[in-house]
């Protein structure tokens, strides 16, 4: 993770907090547990988070919580997104 934050150091400025699978020692971010670790840490209800990612699996493992998803394409598609 520090590597990441080394990397794209302007993810500070946008996100408040930012979570890894392996951050929870969960491998895979397909499984249903990682969300649901990221739902109990942020006392959050999942219909008020919203996941961007490129990968389907990954959606759709966050849709089973009930967490919002966007399926990233292309920096195009994403603006136009409610």
């Amino acid at each position: 993770m520090n590597y990441l934050w080394r990397r794209f150091t302007d993810w500070q400025y946008v996100f408040d907090k930012v979570f890894t699978s392996a951050g929870f020692n969960v491998v895979y971010k397909e499984d249903e547990t990682f969300f649901r670790l990221i739902l109990t840490e942020l006392n959050e209800k999942p219909q008020n988070m919203c996941l961007i990612d490129d990968d389907i699996v990954n959606i759709n493992s966050a849709a089973k919580v009930g967490i919002n998803t966007i399926l990233f394409r292309n920096v195009e598609d994403l603006k136009i997104q409610p």
